[in-house]
């Protein structure tokens, strides 16, 4: 169901962010979303621009989420959706290794490993109403928001957006490195 959800939000040029962020408005290269798959129900959205794109994307994003939980889903989502994703799946775990791989890392998470083996199985029964209730409760309003580049340009913009300048934190390089 989530899986359903990102692929048609942000999972690829055919998704939301995608076809609003780049094909639309010119913003970006990619803007793609995708959940955790060992902390649902965390979620998240990241695309990249230069400091012109900066505030049309940091906007852009919450109303393409906002505009994507409202708008009704349609049995034709939902069928392209399943297709692109079993189609995605059977090429990631083709080979027995991959497999294998995958569901060691699933082990090593505290996850199902059967739930690799299982995946295709769900993807085709997942429901409309199933991804529809799922997408009602996607938000971004409590997100935090990551920016790299030159703080002397992206701090205003941030505060141009709204967000006061007490919760902006700059990470320096030599703290990341």
């Amino acid at each position: 169901v989530a899986s359903v959800n990102m692929d048609l939000l942000g999972g690829g040029m055919h998704a939301q962010l995608a076809r609003t962020l780049r094909t639309e408005r010119g913003l970006t290269y990619a803007a793609m979303s995708r959940f955790s798959k060992s902390t649902l129900p965390f979620w998240m959205v990241w695309t990249f621009g230069g400091v012109e794109q900066t505030k049309g994307l940091l906007t852009g994003v919450p109303e393409v989420v906002g505009k994507y939980v409202a708008a009704p889903l349609t049995a034709k989502d939902l069928t392209e959706s399943q297709g692109r994703l079993l189609n995605s799946n059977g090429t990631e775990l083709e080979l027995a290794q991959d497999r294998l791989l995958t569901q060691s890392w699933f082990y090593a998470n505290g996850l199902n490993p059967e739930a690799v083996e299982q995946y295709s199985k769900s993807v085709g029964k997942t429901k409309l109403a199933e991804v529809t209730k799922f997408k009602n409760i996607l938000s971004s309003k409590a997100a935090a928001i990551y920016v790299m580049g030159d703080q002397t340009k992206l701090i205003p913009i941030l505060e141009s957006i709204g967000v006061p300048r007490a919760e902006i934190r700059v990470v320096k390089m030599a703290e990341i490195l």
